[in-house]
Formats: structure tokens, C-alpha cells, sequence
């Protein structure tokens, strides 16, 4: 999939006329999870921008090169973003709507998603319905574009992220040794597309 490559200095410079329109500023232990989307109206353009720290700063670069996301997954997809240190700090891509994801969208949607999966070994820890929006191009058909794209991983990866995720919420507990706990009883599922998460067990387990 072909895309553009943006230096840091000449988004920073867009910044000045942009919109924030979401920022989250969070550290779990020593994992850096700080990012901030902006709307560029000048150019009808989303940038997401991270730290040089990001605990994902790579994973958007992993997933195109690995054939993950290709153009139908991701047609709003402008390029990334690196400073000069080449370091990736972020993505553009161009604007999207909201969307209502029916059942028949949703069912089309997820049955790619799992095929990118079965081909290319990588799974999109966020993807859900809430990511799915609507690209509208001038003179072509509407087409879905997912957004949040930078939780990809190898699924051979899952079970660490997996006991990551249940540590983190054991901290947050305040109590480590709460066997009252669901994630102390059961292996509890952590990604909130559980039939997703569950075709990524059975990919592992059939290997």
C-alpha cells in the first residue's frame, strides 16, 4: 500500500490552525500510552501524534508492511509520520464520519479483518464497531476506513499482552492478591471484540 511520509516539523506547523479533538495523557507503569488527535480543517485531515516514547510508536508501520491493513481496511490512509531522529510519531489520514455499524456491515467487516489475520499472523487489539467510520471521497463510492489504527500485533504475541492487560488491571485494583477477582478465577477475555479475540486463540491453538 503506497502512503507519504511527514516530518514532525511540518505537521507541528499545521498544528498551529488545528483542533484538538482528543487528547489522553497516561502512563501504566513504565508503558507510555499518551496520544493526541488533531482536525486539520485547511487540508479535511485527522492527525494522531504520539511521544517519541509511545508503547505503539511502531505498530501502524508493522501492520502496512506486514499486509495488514491494505486499502480497504484503511482508504483515508494519508502516511506516517517520523521526526528526525526517525522515530514514527504519529499518522494523517483524511477526514471520516460517524457511522451506525449495522449487523450486516459489521459481520462483512469482521470477516475481512479475520482473514488479514489468518494471512498475515497480526491481530488489531482495538478493533471494534466504534472504530469503523465512513470515507467519502469526491466522485467515488463511501467506503469504511478503521480508525485507532496503531494496536496491531503479532497474535504469537497475545498471551503476553494478555497478562500485561490483567496485571494492569490487578494494579488498578490496589490489591494483588484479590483472588475475588475474575481475572484470578478464570482466564478472562481482555480485548472487547470477544469473538475476535476468540478466533485469535483458535488461529494459536491450531498451530
Amino acid at each position: 500500500m503506497k502512503y507519504d511520509i511527514f516530518t514532525l516539523d511540518e505537521i507541528k506547523k499545521r498544528l498551529s490552525s488545528a483542533q484538538l479533538v482528543r487528547e489522553r495523557k497516561k502512563w501504566y507503569g513504565e508503558q507510555d500510552h499518551t496520544r493526541w488527535v488533531f482536525f486539520d480543517g485547511q487540508n479535511d485531515q485527522c492527525i494522531k501524534l504520539w511521544n517519541d516514547t509511545y508503547v505503539r510508536k511502531e505498530c501502524v508501520q508493522q501492520a502496512i508492511e506486514g499486509d495488514f491493513y491494505d486499502e480497504n481496511l484503511i482508504p483515508a490512509f494519508r502516511g506516517l509520520i517520523y521526526d528526525s531522529n526517525e522515530q514514527c510519531r504519529g499518522y494523517v489520514t483524511q477526514r471520516c464520519e460517524n457511522i451506525n455499524v449495522d449487523a450486516i456491515t459489521w459481520k462483512r467487516v469482521l470477516d475481512y479483518v479475520k482473514q488479514k489475520t489468518k494471512e498475515t499472523r497480526l491481530f488489531a487489539y482495538d478493533f471494534v464497531p466504534e472504530h469503523i467510520m465512513l470515507y467519502k471521497k469526491e466522485n467515488c463510492e463511501p467506503k469504511i476506513n478503521l480508525i485507532d489504527l496503531e494496536g496491531v500485533y503479532p497474535i504469537e504475541e497475545y498471551s503476553s499482552l494478555h497478562d500485561i492487560h490483567i496485571k494492569q488491571q490487578l494494579q488498578k485494583s490496589n490489591n494483588l492478591w484479590d483472588f475475588s477477582l475474575p481475572y484470578m478465577s478464570t482466564r478472562q477475555m481482555f480485548m472487547k471484540n470477544t469473538a475476535y479475540e476468540e478466533y485469535i486463540i483458535e488461529l494459536l491453538h491450531s498451530n
